[in-house]
């Protein structure tokens, strides 16, 4: 029940910071120009690649509240502070070697426009915050304090995200120049989950009282009393982190490939339709955390689970071909809405239709995701995502190229590799898993 009042927090978190983050690359594109926002977007989904630092610890630390049922609170806490605050000094210190290497590559090489190279280090400074201190907020989940984390995210949200949507609009206006507004951008792109992080940092400490011999004698008791339990977590922690490598590896893959195959422009356009396209997979993505924590402890209903399991391809295709008509409609009625979208060309049929596959499948893998988190399906889930990633390259070329599809191309590849692993393979091994947890349960 916390978790789940926690929702309605992370609902308007995300709602707010949608709207904003989807107002940035239109306006950077409408201002400065469809290459200089396909340099912008290819740099913060690069920064993005900080995330792989996290090891698995936001996944989890998700999982913790089952692992650690019973025990003082305070102990536990103290024991996750010592842990975890290990690997997030560990983050922030890799983190800054490898993004100063980085950056002093492109800044020698000049891969991207100089006004954008302030901006990109504000950025990555937020990020590795960010991604340093997450996995607190959610060890906070299992201590039953998902509210008050989720609202303190919201609160922070409640400033950045109008500040962004500001800068935003400013810039649409062509009234910043490109270094301070993208400077400003990058600031206010993740600084709402930034301090959601070290506030959950701060609670955590004071649950932990963080007196060293406190520290010291928790943490030693802590690994006396569960030394086997350690040792499973090892192995499922091994193949959470693997997984979340080669997921944001896949989550990224379309965006490089358009810059390779097609060039900056067309990874300009890609931005603007993936914000657009991403809508209902951020509604249904807020979930998550609830989901895996619900399959975890054994709450989430598995009757309703086949159901949508064994509908949901009709399903597929009929709110496809909705989407499809819906959004073509749309620009065919509104011309003027690539102008302010900062389009270069109204979309043809083929892309309207790749973008609402691929909206409505990862809509739908956004759901499986969790469960399967919940079940311990990791090692499954990062062999259909080494599936995924070959056969998305491979056919991402001889669609955009060979094919001559462009954009199209690049997602309907996308569309085909998600339909094989994301969406057949990883829903029929969650039944499998649930029939072996629950023999009653029907074939």
């Amino acid at each position: 029940m916390i978790v789940r009042s926690a929702f309605k927090y992370r609902l308007l978190s995300f709602a707010l910071k949608f709207i904003a983050t989807t107002a940035f690359p239109i306006a950077l594109a409408k201002a400065y120009s469809a290459e200089i926002n396909g340099q912008a977007q290819l740099l913060i989904t690069a920064i993005g690649y900080l995330s792989l630092l996290d090891a698995g610890a936001s996944i989890g630390a998700i999982n913790h509240g089952k692992w650690h049922s019973s025990g003082n609170q305070g102990e536990q806490a103290a024991a996750v502070l010592a842990k975890q605050g290990i690997a997030s000094k560990g983050i922030l210190i890799f983190g800054l070697l490898v993004s100063s290497l980085l950056f002093w590559q492109i800044i020698l090489h000049r891969l991207v426009n100089s006004g954008l190279i302030i901006g990109a280090v504000v950025l990555t400074l937020v990020a590795l915050i960010e991604v340093s201190t997450t996995p607190f907020k959610y060890f906070l989940y299992s201590f039953g304090r998902a509210k008050s984390s989720e609202k303190r995210e919201v609160l922070a949200g409640l400033i950045v995200t109008p500040a962004l949507l500001m800068s935003a609009l400013a810039i649409y206006l062509g009234h910043v120049p490109l270094t301070i507004g993208f400077m400003i951008g990058g600031l206010l792109l993740r600084a709402d989950r930034a301090i959601s992080g070290l506030m959950s940092l701060r609670e955590i400490k004071s649950m932990a009282n963080s007196e060293d011999y406190t520290l010291n004698f928790s943490l030693d008791q802590h690994d006396k009393n569960n030394e086997k339990s350690y040792a499973s977590q090892d192995v499922e922690r091994g193949w959470i982190s693997a997984l979340q490598v080669i997921a944001i590896l896949n989550w990224s893959t379309d965006i490089f490939l358009i810059q390779i195959f097609l060039g900056p422009s067309d990874v300009s356009d890609y931005s603007i339709y993936s914000k657009i396209c991403a809508i209902p997979i951020t509604l249904i993505s807020i979930t998550g955390p609830t989901i895996q924590l619900a399959m975890a402890n054994a709450t989430l209903d598995t009757k309703k689970i086949r159901r949508m399991i064994y509908f949901s391809w009709p399903a597929i295709l009929l709110f496809g071909f909705i989407v499809t008509f819906i959004a073509r409609e749309l620009f065919r009625v509104l011309p003027l809405l690539v102008v302010w979208t900062g389009l270069s060309a109204s979309p043809p049929t083929a892309l309207i239709a790749s973008f609402s596959m691929l909206t409505v499948l990862s809509s739908l893998a956004a759901i499986y995701a969790p469960i399967a988190n919940g079940l311990n399906l990791f090692r499954l889930q990062f062999i259909c995502s080494t599936v995924f990633a070959p056969a998305n390259i491979v056919l991402s070329w001889f669609l955009a190229t060979q094919a001559r599809l462009g954009i199209a191309g690049v997602i309907f590849a996308t569309v085909i590799a998600m339909s094989l692993t994301s969406c057949f393979i990883v829903p029929m091994a969650i039944l499998s898993r649930i029939k072996k947890m629950h023999p009653s349960f029907p074939a």
